[in-house]
């Protein structure tokens, strides 16, 4: 039977420079994270209270890496008021995940 995929296996060195869990995490997943996930946690993080106790992420199974959120979600974004200039596509990872 084969394992978890090498992007969901945790790491024990923790080398990915992310901060100790402080908050409830809500992560949104899909496959590039520069559509649908991407402006389902940038919506989330708007309509969010200001200090709320959650950390709201998102990722991809197979990320574009570095990418910016789509331009026609982007521009969907900016018509309801979100602006979704600061994403940053990023791979789901086993750590990552453990957050949320």
């Amino acid at each position: 039977m084969p394992g978890a995929p090498s992007w969901l296996k945790l790491s024990a060195a923790h080398s990915d420079g992310l901060p100790p869990i402080d908050k409830n995490a809500i992560a949104f997943m899909c496959t590039g994270n520069i559509c649908r996930s991407a402006f389902a946690s940038t919506y989330l993080s708007k309509i969010l209270p200001s200090g709320s106790d959650y950390e709201v992420f998102s990722c991809g199974t197979m990320a574009l890496v570095g990418h910016a959120m789509d331009t026609d979600i982007a521009e969907q974004a900016r018509f309801l008021g979100i602006d979704p200039e600061g994403h940053v596509a990023q791979q789901a990872t086993g750590r990552l995940l453990q957050r949320a």
